[in-house]
């Protein structure tokens, strides 16, 4: 008899117990999350797209090739009487 009250009350301390619980909760948000992330990054992927398409063609309609290279650096004087100077080409839009 004393067995069968030991296995009772290891069974209502296992049922009140609320450990488990709080975790199993974070894993159900995360998975909801998770699927909702997922879904908005396909349904928008098409639209992502078609946007950089369209800024890439308006960048090519404008004649933009971005190919021209180097920076102009501003000269000046040094402490010790040296000149220096810039010089740069590029194409810009």
């Amino acid at each position: 008899m004393r067995r069968l009250n030991v296995v009772s009350d290891y069974l209502r301390a296992f049922a009140s117990d609320q450990r488990g619980a709080a975790a199993a909760e974070y894993v159900i948000l995360l998975a909801l999350i998770g699927s909702m992330l997922a879904v908005s990054i396909l349904l928008l992927s098409d639209a992502i797209g078609d946007g950089v398409a369209s800024v890439a063609n308006l960048i090519d309609e404008a004649g933009c090739n971005n190919q021209g290279l180097g920076t102009g650096l501003g000269g000046g004087q040094g402490g010790g009487g040296g000149e220096g100077a810039g010089h740069g080409e590029g194409n810009t839009c």
